[in-house]
């Protein structure tokens, strides 16, 4: 047998150590990538469109969920603070109010529970290399994947962190719009001792207090939603692209009504 040259050697080692990758693991990461970038794109463009003027208060037949309710609570807090309702019909009325806060309250809880969750698997060695198992299921990717699981938990984590704070705001405000509300009711009976502009700015800022609360409420749930198809991305872009798409669906019918 002959015997090798140094040359030989020299490109014997290089192929050992850096051997030809494998075309269909190469396409499956850029599979993985495109997948994970469409899915983020469909969310985005999703919500650009939602919010663009070009829907206004009518759109195809339909009215938006938030300008509805924008323009609901509007009417909402002028009966409140220009009406003529007695005691008993005004705690009815803020009993309304409190109904938001005790739902927030168990959304932000649940929130909380997630993220701490989340954050106690990414902490056990045992807990990830399962979780590595179940992204490697998936049925055209594969484990071929250009995103660890580690970062996608992460961006679980985060979500779940957006729509804790933001709920948590929502409750806070709407804390506040009780007392704006009876303060601004009170200045209104009382026009001898305030003046109209005090008024007119007590209840523009109620009426701030309320929409505003109405806005972070929005998007806590919204980064829930996007929350959920995150989750799927455990298992693989494709379920990534999947959930998206089921959670845009299903955000377009309950966005309207």
């Amino acid at each position: 047998m002959k015997p090798l040259s140094p040359l030989d050697l020299m490109l014997d080692t290089a192929a050992t150590r850096h051997p030809h990758p494998d075309p269909h693991e190469h396409y499956a990461t850029i599979l993985d990538g495109c997948f994970a970038a469409l899915s983020l794109f469909i969310i985005i463009a999703y919500h650009v469109s939602y919010y663009s003027w070009r829907w206004g208060y009518k759109t195809r037949g339909h009215h938006r969920v938030d300008l509805v309710g924008q323009r609901a609570r509007e009417i909402f807090v002028r009966s409140l603070v220009f009406g003529d309702a007695g005691t008993a019909e005004a705690n009815i009325v803020l009993q309304a109010v409190r109904n938001p806060i005790t739902a927030e309250s168990i959304l932000a809880t649940g929130t909380t529970v997630g993220a701490t969750t989340l954050i106690n698997i990414m902490l056990d060695s045992q807990k990830m290399e399962a979780v590595r198992q179940l992204g490697s299921a998936d049925p055209l990717i594969g484990a071929s994947t250009l995103f660890t699981p580690e970062f996608k938990m992460a961006c679980a984590v985060s979500l779940s962190s957006l729509s804790f704070f933001s709920l948590a705001q929502s409750l806070r405000l709407y804390i506040h719009f009780g007392f704006f509300a009876r303060s601004a009711a009170w200045v209104r009976k009382h026009p001898d001792e305030y003046s109209e502009e005090t008024i007119e700015g007590m209840y523009a800022d109620c009426c701030k207090t309320c929409l505003r609360a109405q806005t972070f409420f929005s998007l806590g749930l919204r980064f829930m939603y996007v929350f959920l198809p995150v989750i799927f991305w455990l298992l693989g872009s494709t379920y990534f692209l999947l959930g998206t798409v089921a959670v845009v669906v299903a955000l377009y019918n309950l966005d309207h009504v």
